[in-house]
């Protein structure tokens, strides 16, 4: 389990300049290096632009090109000023190292320690993998790197995500089990029209006022990601409190904070997890203990994934198992029966792969009993060794320690 959130976030989506790379230093340093570099040829004599207005342009997120534009006006000998400043820039820019910002390379390790994925969606379109093992990355530890399809499909336009979000889908992921990390507007508003949750992180040259004003929560306004552990935390501690809101008791209200790790257990949604756990190693024990002359045999590949369905079971795929008890889908039902409601699911899940033909011995020798039993009891012997015995060697551990140092 995910020791940031009880797997309630289950990605973490980094922009990166800003966020990971001190790109606005480099670039102010390479600016100021570029403008004395030509002014020293003798050829030229270009006002070199104050910090305060090279950061104010900095701001705007403009394509790499149009800083230039806007921080270097008129022409020399036919050229655009602009062409010719960022043109020696370039040519010398290779020469420079880029740095990470405060505490992203340690916070990007301990997402990866902890089974998070971790992927990156930039505007950046050039140098993104050079730049970022300069700064000391290992881009093997991120699961994505999507950068723009087109021009007009950069941030702040939500398509920018698309590719992500289709990536994370595949594994299971849904967008409310991602967080997203960024140093600009344009990184909130196209995660925000994904229904992604956004932390702000003043990297860039933008305020906290800034964020708070187009409503970004306050609290998940940081100065960088070096405390990821804590800001994860505050992320699943926000989203626990709004839903006590709408709660009808203290244990799942005001309390939840501290029942939250009991819901993959004890919940609706954990007992639907559960009963298609059961109906799934039913399947795999038939096929194994019979040699195949019930259910055929099953390749490794197969297991795998029929073992998929109940890993990534997450509240969407409880709600999509609960629409063929109480709703209807595909179909078929409202079938106001939850365990084979769960059959139902199984079956659509498996009807379009090679496991079609065994769709048919889903549930075959059991009753519906034995399915929620050995689910409670698969239930409860999860909540005991993942969370009761954990806190109780905490509080033994504690008291053993306040023992010796009191005695």
């Amino acid at each position: 389990m995910n020791e940031f959130q009880n797997e309630e976030i289950k990605a973490v989506i980094f922009d990166v300049d800003n966020t990971l790379l001190a790109t606005n230093k480099f670039a102010l340093d390479g600016i100021k290096k570029t403008v004395q570099r030509l002014n020293s040829y003798g050829r030229f004599q270009i006002v070199l632009p104050t910090d305060e207005i090279i950061k104010t342009v900095q701001a705007k997120n403009l394509p790499f090109e149009d800083i230039f534009k806007e921080l270097f006006a008129g022409e020399f000998e036919g050229r655009l000023l602009a062409d010719l400043v960022l043109e020696d820039y370039r040519a010398h820019a290779t020469e420079e190292k880029y740095e990470a910002t405060p505490g992203s390379l340690e916070a990007v390790k301990q997402l990866i320690e902890t089974g998070m994925v971790v992927g990156l969606v930039t505007n950046r379109v050039k140098m993104l993998e050079e730049r970022l093992i300069q700064a000391g990355f290992d881009v093997s530890n991120f699961a994505f790197m999507c950068t723009p399809l087109e021009k007009n499909f950069c941030k702040p336009h939500p398509k920018a995500f698309e590719e992500a979000i289709k990536y994370l889908a595949s594994k299971g992921i849904q967008k409310d089990e991602m967080v997203m990390f960024g140093d600009h507007t344009d990184d909130y508003y196209s995660s925000y029209c994904q229904g992604i949750q956004f932390v702000a992180v003043l990297q860039g040259e933008l305020t906290k006022d800034d964020f708070v004003k187009i409503g970004v929560d306050e609290r998940l306004v940081v100065k960088d990601v070096s405390e990821i552990k804590n800001i994860l935390k505050k992320v699943a501690d926000i989203r626990h409190y709004i839903f006590s809101l709408n709660a009808v008791s203290a244990l799942d209200g005001r309390y939840r904070i501290f029942s939250e790790p009991l819901r993959h257990f004890f919940s609706e949604y954990a007992f639907h997890k559960y009963r298609v756990q059961v109906e799934i190693e039913h399947i795999i024990a038939i096929s194994e203990f019979f040699h195949g002359e019930i259910i055929r045999p099953l390749s490794g590949e197969e297991k795998i994934q029929l073992r998929t369905l109940y890993k990534n079971f997450s509240q969407h795929e409880a709600f999509e198992v609960l629409q063929y008890d109480h709703l209807g889908r595909n179909g078929i039902g409202p079938v106001e029966h939850d365990t084979k409601s769960a059959e139902l699911w199984i079956a659509e899940k498996l009807k379009d792969t090679s496991m079609h033909d065994i769709v048919p011995f889903i549930h075959i020798f059991l009753t519906s009993e034995d399915t929620i039993n050995v689910a409670q009891k698969t239930m409860l012997s999860q909540a005991v060794n993942k969370v009761f015995v954990p806190n109780v060697y905490k509080i033994t551990d504690l008291l053993e320690q306040l023992s010796t140092t009191f005695a």
